[in-house]
């Protein structure tokens, strides 16, 4: 069964790799960080796959050196080394070709093939189509888009709209740092509007984006029970970004279950004493 698709994934960063191509070289994706990459996940066996090397050929030429194309196996028993150099020499690839002994076909969740991917210069997906059908020109104009003029970079910050937290209590939230468009820049944390008696802290406050960090908050026993309206600031150079939050600090509910524990003890001494003197009775 073959699926034909054609997705745009903005802004995720792909999991590096390194394998040896069918020549005997070794190399990793990082190696090509700068350049527009195309990944050919194919097999021999896969007729569908074939329809898309006239593509790759020509976007090879257009493109020259602002393009690397690897094309990789994901039937590597199959796939042998010499039946991969026959192949190359037969349909006059010009690019690299090599073997997934390494898994990458799981980390990039291919399902069907043909899959092909194209990452930005960054390490970035942005463009997967499933299947044989996909255009060279679609191809083509995916890569010329990468190629113009980058854009700025922009961000945004992400907390909860609303947490809460018991007097003489510690909780944690996930905030987050999206990556909106441009190259990472690192981008620092803060968060305003909490009481004095309120601590705070953040465990990754300046990262690039996109990332995901932890907000932990801690409250006294004598922290005064209402609601706080919180902003979490993220800055980098010359822009900034926020987001609110409501914090409701509610009243201890410590003594009642302090209260609860002695009541439970009261109640099973009361119970033994009253065994104790059945059966001394008896």
């Amino acid at each position: 069964m073959l699926s034909f698709s054609a997705d745009v994934f903005a802004q995720q960063l792909v999991p590096d790799f390194t394998l040896t191509d069918i020549d005997g070289n070794e190399f990793s994706l990082s190696d090509y960080r700068g350049k527009v990459v195309i990944l050919d996940f194919f097999a021999r066996w896969c007729n569908y796959c074939y329809n898309i090397i006239p593509h790759l050929k020509s976007l090879h030429e257009e493109f020259s050196e602002k393009l690397v194309i690897l094309t990789i196996s994901v039937d590597p028993t199959y796939d042998t080394v010499e039946g991969l150099q026959e192949f190359k020499e037969t349909y006059g690839v010009k690019w690299n070709i090599a073997r997934d002994i390494a898994d990458v076909s799981q980390k990039y969740e291919i399902e069907y093939i043909p899959t092909t991917i194209i990452i930005d210069q960054n390490g970035y997906l942005q463009h997967r189509h499933v299947g044989g059908q996909v255009k060279e020109t679609t191809l083509s104009e995916e890569i010329e888009g990468l190629l113009a003029e980058p854009s700025p970079f922009d961000f945004d910050v992400t907390i909860p709209q609303t947490v809460e937290i018991a007097q003489g209590d510690s909780t944690s939230y996930d905030i987050k740092v999206g990556l909106v468009s441009g190259t990472p820049e690192t981008v620092a944390l803060s968060l305003n509007g909490l009481p004095s008696d309120i601590r705070y802290t953040i465990a990754s406050s300046s990262e690039k984006p996109p990332y995901t960090t932890t907000l932990m908050i801690t409250t006294t026993k004598e922290t005064a029970t209402g609601t706080y309206t919180l902003t979490l600031t993220g800055t980098s150079g010359g822009k900034t970004h926020t987001a609110t939050c409501t914090l409701k600090v509610n009243k201890s509910s410590l003594p009642w279950i302090y209260l609860v524990g002695v009541l439970m003890g009261i109640a099973m001494m009361s119970l033994a004493l009253v065994l104790y003197w059945t059966r001394k009775g008896a």
